[in-house]
């Protein structure tokens, strides 16, 4: 005998983490200053469940497009990474310097940050500005559209995720 199967519609949804940024204001930064936000970075976990972040890579740029060398690697110094004032990941001595035309990058992993569904949170990007440093220096997070950039992974389902959102012309330094 055959019958009918009879169920509610059901729909899969994974984990998200967006990202957006907060200018910071060139003020902020003062020459042979330690420890200056050189780039303020706001992660938003979607309702579905929490997201726990493993590894973000900042860019640093001479434009605002964040693809154009940098003088980063020679000006910005023990980089580190803060949520409030707790130290996320090791601290980074510098920038890694591209060579060439290329951006010059940082990435910080073992970040181990959990995002609550729904909520967000402002982490800092900062450095100590050396006494070399005269130019203006873009600092935020180059491609939001790559595997690379903000590696996450969805607590509830296990599986990796990647930040989205808009790229970073202009976050700070």
């Amino acid at each position: 005998v055959a019958t009918d199967a009879r169920g509610n519609a059901m729909t899969a949804t994974a984990e998200t983490l967006t990202v957006g940024f907060q200018t910071v204001p060139a003020t902020t930064l003062i020459v042979n200053a330690s420890q200056g936000v050189i780039s303020r970075i706001v992660l938003t976990a979607g309702n579905v469940g929490d997201v726990k972040v493993n590894s973000i890579k900042f860019t640093a740029a001479t434009n605002t497009s964040l693809n154009w060398n940098s003088s980063a690697s020679s000006e910005l110094g023990s980089i580190k990474l803060f949520s409030g004032t707790t130290q996320l990941s090791t601290t980074k001595s510098v920038f890694t310097d591209a060579g060439g035309s290329a951006s010059d990058t940082v990435t910080f992993t073992g970040v181990d940050l959990t995002v609550p569904k729904g909520k967000s949170m402002v982490l800092d990007l900062k450095a100590d500005v050396l006494a070399s440093t005269d130019t203006t220096i873009y600092v935020g997070v180059f491609a939001l559209t790559g595997t690379t950039y903000i590696v996450a992974t969805g607590l509830s389902s296990n599986t990796t995720i990647y930040g989205t959102g808009t790229d970073a012309s202009d976050s700070g330094a």
